[in-house]
């Protein structure tokens, strides 16, 4: 189906319209060329999301770390007009950096768990009763 813009150019030998001389809108090629513009606009924004995740998974970042990442980084190219690049370097650092300091917190928390004297249940149970006999000794002393 087609729509014609304006007068139709007429053919003088033949009597049929010119439709290359012809302005018109072809319509089954508008709206196929609308389709195939959503379908490849969809591809690439699966393959996009699909290496970002990558990217992100990569170094080892969460959905809400990635999110506060990006966020980040248009923060330092706004106050501090720094490239894409050096931005991201920036908050990669930054990252690197946080997350060395949890690694040596979470490592200085786990020795000092194990530099904890270990109490098994039966060192409990004859400290316990030694404490019991000493309490009754000091109240037999007591009563005398």
């Amino acid at each position: 189906m087609r729509t014609v813009l304006g007068d139709p150019v007429i053919d003088s030998t033949t009597g049929a319209i010119d439709w290359a001389a012809t302005s018109y809108i072809d319509w089954g090629t508008f709206i196929n060329s609308i389709i195939d513009f959503l379908l490849i606009a969809l591809l690439l924004f699966t393959i996009l999301k699909v290496f970002t995740s990558l990217r992100n998974a990569s170094k080892g970042l969460t959905g809400e770390e990635a999110q506060a990442r990006r966020e980040k980084i248009k923060q330092y190219r706004k106050e501090q007009g720094l490239s894409f690049k050096a931005a991201s370097e920036k908050v990669d650092a930054e990252i690197a950096e946080a997350k060395k300091a949890e690694e040596e917190a979470k490592a200085a928390a786990e020795a000092a768990e194990a530099a904890k004297p270990k109490v098994d249940e039966e060192t409990l149970r004859v400290l316990s009763e030694i404490r019991d006999m000493l309490q009754s000794e000091k109240q037999n002393k007591e009563t005398k």
